[in-house]
């Protein structure tokens, strides 16, 4: 583990502890800086692969070492929420998301890949890259994608990488990087002058705000979300609360950005 300075402002020691659980190793801290929400002492970069590959979830796996027996209700969620989610991109970007439409769409950490599976859904043609850490999930990704280019773990791992994408997808990925600055950074570096990208971040602020966990790093209101996108030099076209299935609900902050 490793002590870090606030992701947004830089500040190094004004915190105020949020959350304590020392037989779980977790300390949770607020900046008095700008108010940001992270774990800290954090993960490490290796730390961090090694939880994802082991620790993040507890499906089964078979002899080759790839998840198998996933229950459908999981599958179900996932589907159900890219649709609804990728519904709500679309609003931004109709002229990409459509039958003859040939965007290059890249999702970090993919995960299950179901929105990159919901968009070539919608557009057969699109070319479509995945970067994603745990690598038990990468079988899955291939026999549901055959197509997909599969780039590597995170946004900070990958190096010597010039594609440029129409829109980039990012959802439950700045709570769970150990460097969220970074990775909106290298999203603006990837994003093609007239891309958009969709960010959805779990709710501090929201019911289920206060659920504390090594699972998510870091804890986002709308105000530390505007913040730091606007640090990384993120423009801000649409940013609210928004339930889980993009509707009425205040589980997660959803933005649509694009560079300034």
């Amino acid at each position: 583990m490793q002590t870090v300075p606030c992701n947004i402002c830089g500040e190094k020691r004004d915190f105020e502890e949020a959350y304590v659980d020392r037989p779980a190793n977790l300390r949770v801290v607020r900046c008095r800086g700008c108010g940001l929400v992270f774990v800290n002492p954090t993960f490490t970069s290796r730390e961090h692969m090694e939880y994802y590959n082991t620790l993040y979830w507890d499906f089964p796996t078979d002899a080759r070492g790839s998840y198998r027996d996933i229950p459908a209700e999981r599958i179900e969620r996932w589907e159900k929420r890219a649709k609804a989610q990728i519904d709500y991109l679309a609003t931004f970007c109709q002229h990409m998301l459509k039958p003859d439409g040939k965007p290059h769409v890249m999702e970090v950490g993919c995960g299950y890949a179901a929105h990159l599976a919901e968009v070539k859904r919608r557009c057969p043609d699109a070319k479509l890259t995945a970067v994603e850490p745990n690598r038990r999930l990468y079988d899955i990704i291939r026999k549901r994608l055959p197509d997909v280019q599969l780039l590597g773990k995170t946004l900070e791992t990958l190096s010597g990488v010039r594609m440029l994408f129409d829109c980039i997808i990012a959802v439950d990925v700045l709570q769970r990087t150990v460097d969220p600055s970074y990775t909106c950074r290298r999203i603006h570096a990837m994003l093609a002058p007239d891309g958009i990208c969709l960010i959805v971040t779990h709710n501090l602020a929201g019911r289920q705000g206060h659920v504390y966990g090594l699972s998510r790093l870091y804890y986002f209101t709308e105000g530390t979300l505007h913040a730091l996108l606007s640090k990384c030099r993120l423009d801000i076209v649409r940013l609210d609360v928004r339930g889980e299935y993009g509707l009425a609900g205040d589980d997660c902050v959803y933005a649509i950005v694009k560079k300034k």
